[in-house]
């Protein structure tokens, strides 16, 4: 789909979604206490349905995320904390009203939901199970289903109630190959909530279980779940290259495409891409080419090695799609400091702010706009875009020497800040979109590569 077409179906579809939740939206948010520690007002008691409760908690945080953390809107970060006091106290007075025993059946999981933001896990297991006798008569595949949905209400948890849900799956699990589909989708579940907090104990376990369920689906279920299998196995494969396992996440990467791809046929570019991806991960980093560098007074060359490089591919165009990955960089700065090379990578696009530029005008309006505004304080190379006039009058452009080094990470972005992270010893060992969601991955990768930089020059010193 081209860009404008999706950003102008994006643009419709928030404006929808705002349109039929913006009323309720704009009472929760009036009635939500500002600082930690507030009461809140006696009409979140009002709500007539649990839902409403349930949903409060992460409508209130987002309100306030979105007023403490600008940069970061288009995006909720995982939450592993607990939500702060006066939204605990706001969740508990919309669940007063309600009763367990009285409730109806269909209404339990969100009273659970709800409970569970309010700290009240006692009466969340108590709603659970009471909707689990109902359920109990109920054929494997229909109750599978229902326990699945009890795993993401312990897994969204805030925190995670992560013991809670290895229980449910315990018992979802033994229903067997009746229950392959909902296995595939809750331990896929725990595989993405295990990849948003980088824990290396859930990862594979899950994923590995999820795929094993996957081959037990049989017929139109498992070309119906193709894609939440091939997730599963992203994630995995994204865990063994992160492991320097590259030969098993190259392996993968050949099975996932030669199993997902007859089963759901217009998953075939992207599985192509992903193997790609996977072959391309490992291998050493080219070096960078600019035609002009900025903050790059010792013209060095980049990535160096000795120390990790974070490579952002960036336009200065790319606003609110760019700003949350931004952020994660400036966070990264503060953090590592000058053991991190951060280094910018662009070109120019023939304007600058909707109006025409020549080239050395923008490469300086995009170095100010970088430095000065974006507060990124890092080396960046640009270069002049060439165009190249095809023999039927197409004019295409070419691609820049880093695009065609590192623009596999574009194809994984999804119109996110583009990246790649560099180890000490020169290799490519992740590329993607960066956002919140992956901060924690990219995050652990550096770090490890520095422990390991440590090590060997202790380990020099020594000698």
């Amino acid at each position: 789909m081209p860009f404008n077409l999706l950003r102008q179906s994006a643009v419709l579809f928030v404006l929808l979604v705002v349109g039929v939740v913006g009323e309720s939206v704009a009472q929760d948010v009036a009635q939500a206490a500002p600082q930690s520690g507030a009461t809140p007002p006696a009409s979140y008691a009002n709500y007539t349905v649990p839902a409403r409760c349930a949903r409060l908690a992460p409508r209130l945080e987002h309100q306030r995320e979105r007023a403490l953390r600008p940069d970061t809107i288009p995006y909720v970060p995982f939450g592993r904390n607990p939500y702060a006091p006066d939204i605990v106290d706001a969740v508990r007075q919309c669940v007063a009203k309600f009763s367990i025993e009285t409730i109806p059946e269909r209404d339990l999981l969100w009273l659970a939901e709800a409970y569970l933001a309010a700290n009240d896990d006692a009466r969340a297991t108590a709603a659970l199970r009471r909707a689990s006798a109902v359920w109990a008569h109920l054929p494997i595949p229909q109750r599978a289903w229902r326990l699945a949905t009890v795993v993401d209400v312990y897994a969204f948890a805030r925190p995670a109630r992560l013991h809670a849900a290895d229980s449910i799956l315990t018992i979802l699990d033994a229903l067997g190959a009746p229950a392959a589909m909902a296995r595939l989708m809750a331990h896929g579940t725990m595989t993405r909530l295990a990849a948003w907090a980088d824990s290396d104990a859930m990862i594979a376990p899950h994923a590995r279980t999820a795929i094993a369920a996957a081959a037990q689906m049989v017929g139109e279920e498992r070309h119906q779940r193709a894609m939440d299998e091939a997730t599963v196995r992203y994630a995995l494969g994204t865990w063994y290259a992160r492991h320097e396992l590259f030969d098993s996440a190259r392996a993968l990467a050949r099975e996932t495409r030669t199993t997902i791809a007859p089963l759901n046929p217009a998953m075939s570019y992207g599985l192509e891409q992903y193997e790609k991806y996977q072959d391309w991960v490992g291998t050493p980093a080219k070096p960078m080419v600019a035609e002009k560098w900025y903050d790059n007074p010792t013209n060095a060359s980049y990535p160096r090695k000795g120390k990790p490089t974070l490579i952002l591919l960036v336009g200065h165009w790319c606003a609110d799609y760019c700003y949350p990955g931004y952020a994660v960089v400036r966070r990264l700065q503060r953090k590592y400091g000058d053991k991190l090379d951060v280094v910018l990578s662009s070109r120019t696009f023939g304007f600058y702010r909707n109006k025409l530029r020549d080239s050395t005008e923008e490469m300086n309006l995009a170095d100010t706009y970088f430095r000065d505004y974006l507060k990124l304080q890092t080396p960046m190379g640009m270069v002049v875009t060439r165009y190249t006039i095809r023999d039927d009058g197409v004019m295409m452009e070419d691609q820049t020497p880093d695009n065609i080094a590192y623009g596999m990470a574009w194809e994984f972005a999804s119109l996110n800040l583009a990246f790649v992270v560099v180890d000490d010893k020169g290799r490519i060992r992740m590329g993607g979109g960066l956002t919140p969601q992956k901060e924690a991955q990219v995050d652990h990768l550096i770090g490890e590569i520095q422990s390991q930089e440590a090590i060997q020059l202790q380990r020099k010193a020594a000698h």
